[in-house]
């Protein structure tokens, strides 16, 4: 790129004139005449061999933590990235993150995602030239429990925690540059070159005041993008600041006074000292004053090379701490949220942390399953059964919903006839899913809008028809087929057929529709073969014409009921 001499700066700046390649030859069209010279774009190589870029941070290589399911970092296919990142476990289930700052200048890095604080900070190794104690105290002053201050070339270190509440995690960090940055960079930058002691108690008292009232000044301030005029913000904001300073009676002189007084009684100085002390910093103090935007604009030649570098991130995803297994608290009122609650402390153990496999896969899930419905014994029979018909339709993991529902079936008492009269009922004939009241859904005009009823002594307009019982998919559950009967208004649909467990539970049902489209299907009889249920039912249309008689098998599975093996007569 190319740079013109500027003699107010009494320093390089690179210029707008945009220079090209012919071949070999670099040429460049310039409006004014003034010392010019090129200047190599950095790159990562040689900005290593100079000193202007870093090697990437060192990392231990041991497998990470169990929760954590995947991290990225910024420069994995790009070592001249702004950051260098490396991922390490740490003590107490914990990940180091180490990041490098391959600028010359500062970044700020801050958590974004995840709800996240650092669990701690490493500020690299120690150093203690007037720049590096310069940085320390920049640090002390503006970093925060999300936020932190990454010096120009070095490596630093924060440690996050795995989240304390369960569930999966985007936790993710960025670092960029803003007025903050370019605050700490400028009063580094003006401490170096003054030579001052950065270590004497009134200068760092100075320095703290300055940073806190740039801090002030600047915070809440847009990234601003233009070269001239964040120089010149920053540049104002401290010179500003300084002047305040030397003013005892504004709210920074005071506080100057305040860090002056308790670091110089904290380190113990004599008189003499003392007094040498607090001049130098009002010599720091009175050079701040007259810091023009040309020098910060200078200093920062190679962070306006970046263009302002954009943010970038490192991340990870994992899971959040588990639950203890069997402690959490129902509603006892709310089927969904019960669910969800059940699901959260059930599914997201460790123990389930493989994710290749569904969670009925896992050996011990049903036993698991039995400690954490545990909860559900507080509340009412008819509540636990009606959880127990909602999971197999509510989990993604439609087989391992179905293993929960039967655990908790288990603890409920059997199917009886006047249960069944008070059953949740399946949607049929148009009319929405409900509780029965006496065998009958409760339907505002039955003679108009029609009715759905159980067909069991009982109910009202139908023809009673007995039960069948049998362990149908083998899970040591008795499992109990029922008719339905049901119009939406003048003649009788195609009946249905449903499955309940203890409870009782509504498990599953079929409209008989499925299989023969005609106007009505009326089942016959439930016969109990073995561990199989029969139904024969016939079909016609109208007030009869065209019967035809069928059987077939009621098949139960993962929640799911069909008719197999279909056959007329």
């Amino acid at each position: 790129m190319l740079a013109r001499w500027n003699p107010a700066a009494h320093a390089w700046a690179y210029t707008a004139e945009k220079p090209i390649w012919h071949g070999t030859r670099m040429t460049a069209a310039v409006r004014d005449f003034s010392i010019l010279t090129w200047i190599a774009d950095v790159g990562q190589g040689t900005g290593q061999i100079i000193g202007a870029r870093v090697d990437e941070p060192k990392c231990s290589g041991k497998k990470l933590p169990p929760w954590v399911t995947a991290t990225v970092d910024p420069d994995q296919d790009l070592s001249a990235a702004a950051i260098r990142v490396c991922f390490e476990p740490d003590k107490d289930n914990r990940v180091t993150v180490r990041v490098a700052n391959n600028r010359t200048f500062s970044q700020q890095m801050s958590m974004v995602y995840g709800g996240q604080q650092w669990a701690w900070t490493w500020r690299g190794d120690d150093a203690y030239d007037p720049k590096a104690i310069v940085y320390s105290i920049a640090q002390d002053v503006l970093d925060t429990s999300t936020r932190h201050l990454i010096p120009p070339l070095k490596t630093h270190a924060v440690g996050i925690a795995r989240p304390k509440e369960t569930g999966s995690y985007h936790i993710e960090a960025r670092t960029s540059v803003d007025p903050i940055t370019v605050l700490a960079d400028a009063v580094a930058f003006g401490a170096n070159e003054l030579r001052v002691a950065a270590d004497s108690p009134a200068v760092a008292a100075a320095v703290q005041a300055l940073y806190e009232c740039g801090g002030k000044e600047l915070l809440g301030r847009p990234n601003l993008r233009d070269v001239a005029e964040l120089g010149r913000t920053v540049a104002n904001a401290i010179g500003g600041c300084a002047k305040e300073l030397m003013e005892p009676d504004s709210e920074f002189g005071r506080r100057f006074e305040q860090l002056s007084r308790a670091m110089i009684a904290k380190g113990g100085l004599s008189q003499t000292a003392a007094i040498q002390s607090n001049r130098l910093a009002h010599e720091l103090v009175s050079v701040f004053k007259v810091i023009t935007a040309g020098k910060v604009i200078f200093y920062l030649s190679d962070q306006f090379a970046n263009a302002l570098v954009g943010p970038l991130s490192w991340s990870i995803n994992g899971r959040g701490t588990p639950q203890q297994l069997g402690q959490w608290t129902p509603t006892c009122s709310a089927v969904d949220t019960d669910s969800n609650r059940l699901y959260k402390n059930l599914a997201l153990q460790d123990r389930f942390a493989d994710t290749s496999k569904e969670l009925w896969q896992f050996k011990d899930f049903a036993e698991v399953a039995a400690v954490a419905i545990k909860p559900l014994d507080g509340c009412s029979q008819r509540f636990r059964a009606t959880v127990a018909g909602k999971l197999p339709g509510d989990w993604a993991d439609r087989k391992a919903a179905s293993l929960v529902a039967a655990a908790i079936m288990r603890g409920l008492p059997a199917v009886t006839t006047a249960g069944l009269l008070q059953a949740e009922a399946p949607e049929m004939c148009r009319h929405q899913a409900g509780r029965l009241v006496n065998g009958n859904l409760p339907i505002a005009d039955p003679l108009h809008d029609g009715y759905a009823s159980i067909r069991l002594n009982g109910a009202d307009w139908i023809t009673p028809l007995p039960p069948a019982t049998t362990d149908l998919n083998a899970d040591g559950i008795k499992d109990t087929a029922v008719a339905f009967d049901c119009s939406a208004g003048g003649v009788t649909w195609p009946e249905t057929i449903a499955i309940y467990g203890p409870g009782p539970t509504l498990v599953a049902s079929i409209d008989l529709d499925k299989y023969v489209q005609t106007e009505h299907s009326d089942v016959k009889a439930l016969t109990v073969q073995g561990n199989r249920i029969a139904v024969h039912w016939i079909s016609y249309e109208g007030a009869g014409f065209g019967q035809q008689a069928w059987h077939g098998y009621l098949k139960l599975h993962d929640g799911s009921l069909t008719v197999t093996d279909m056959k007329r007569g």
